[in-house]
């Protein structure tokens, strides 16, 4: 019965892959100088993109295959037949599928590394940095222990010399130039993408300019603006404007009275103005009370947003709102609303007026008669009364001068 002899497997005490050795010190590097350098530096970008894109996959791909391609492909034991291999011997890849390992698994360990590290210590620049180079640092030990196992003739080694000859002479010159240009095409995929995650383009920023009406309650509502206004009368509305230019600004609010013609600005009046700073992420909101100018026809009330001070008239502005007014004079509606009511009134007086006229001629007259109806039919009484005084007395008279004589 015979074993398997790996011949050649030995530890070295002085030997040590070189291509782990500068992973390790590269990893660690990298990690400390992304938390010390400014945001946005060309050295910073230089040293995120290979510990973010390269090295946390490079140490992986050492630790996973640990033996060159072609000691991968089959490795006959001592004592075995033609055709058997040892299955447990460490597979290999060759430089260019390591490459692209490489990339792959650094991909995969970013995200990885930032699900661990969200709930516990949380996510900034140092955090990520340092999980990112604790892992190169510890894969890569990995790593160098699993290469030290394989045979020196199968194990993995750096040689540019040496690769280019394994490709040409066994692949052949197209397969060497595929492998080029594969390599090439990661080299060019992990700067592309490494230049927009590790140093984005800036957005720019903008300003949000609002016109608003105040409610009873005290609530803005975007809504509620008259519609039709009399000459001299004032309208109230809230102004707000709100930074997020990433950085404090300054900003002037110029309220005009247009009028439109030809789908055009054909005369402005500038009714108020206002200049004020506003911090980054912050907003103003001020109160304003206008009145137009027009007589009459209908004007767009503009609130025009410059950023600095006070621009010429005709400037184009940075942000711009605005709302329609109807000016129509209604005073010869209520003119003739109070002649009316005027003529109401008099045509009550006069009639209050003959009423009593009436009254009083109608009281005359029945009081005269009244009264001389009294007097008639006292005269009448009296009359009557003599009458009977006479026929009594008269006779009596008669009777005594008779007597007498």
């Amino acid at each position: 019965m015979s074993f398997p002899v790996r011949s050649g497997t030995r530890f070295g005490a002085g030997w040590y892959p070189g291509d782990l050795a500068a992973c390790t010190v590269g990893g660690l590097a990298a990690g400390y100088l992304v938390t010390v350098l400014p945001a946005g530096s060309t050295l910073r970008l230089a040293v995120a993109l290979p510990l973010v894109f390269f090295l946390p996959g490079y140490a992986l791909t050492a630790a996973l295959f640990p033996a060159s391609a072609r000691a991968g492909r089959g490795w006959n034991p001592v004592g075995a037949s033609e055709g058997e291999t040892d299955r447990s011997r460490p597979g290999g890849i060759d430089t260019a599928e390591r490459l692209a390992c490489a990339l792959a698994l650094s991909i995969a360990t970013v995200p990885t590394a930032v699900i661990a590290l969200a709930p516990t210590v949380g996510l900034t620049t140092g955090t990520v940095a340092a999980a990112l180079a604790g892992v190169t640092a510890v894969v890569a030990q990995v790593g160098v222990l699993r290469r030290l196992r394989v045979p020196e003739g199968e194990r993995y080694t750096v040689s540019a010399r040496n690769a280019f000859r394994r490709l040409r002479g066994e692949q052949g010159a197209v397969a060497t130039a595929s492998a080029l240009v594969l390599v090439a095409g990661v080299v060019a995929a992990a700067l592309a993408l490494g230049s927009g995650l590790v140093a984005p383009q800036p957005t720019p920023g903008f300003t949000e300019l609002g016109l608003y009406t105040e409610e009873e309650d005290g609530d803005l509502v975007a809504d509620g603006f008259p519609d039709a206004i009399e000459p001299g009368e004032s309208v109230p509305f809230v102004v707000a404007v709100e930074n997020h230019e990433r950085e404090a600004a300054n900003y002037t609010v110029v309220v005009e009275e247009q009028h439109i013609a030809d789908g055009g600005v054909a005369d402005r009046t500038r009714l108020d103005e206002a200049s004020f700073a506003v911090e980054d992420g912050d907003s103003e909101r001020t109160e304003w009370t206008v009145t137009p100018t027009a007589e009459e026809g209908t004007v767009r009330i503009a609130v025009l947003l410059y950023e600095g001070e006070s621009p010429a008239s005709d400037a184009e502005p940075a942000e711009d709102v605005h709302f329609w007014l109807e000016i129509a004079d209604g005073g010869d509606e209520t003119d003739a609303d109070d002649t009316d009511e005027t003529v109401e009134a008099e045509d009550g007086t006069n009639g209050a007026g003959n009423e009593s006229n009436d009254s009083g001629t109608t009281g005359g007259d029945d009081v005269g008669t009244d009264d001389g109806d009294d007097a008639s039919a006292d005269g009448e009484s009296g009359n009557d009364t003599e009458d009977v005084l006479e026929e009594i007395f008269g006779n009596g008279s008669d009777d005594v001068g008779d007597g007498g004589e």
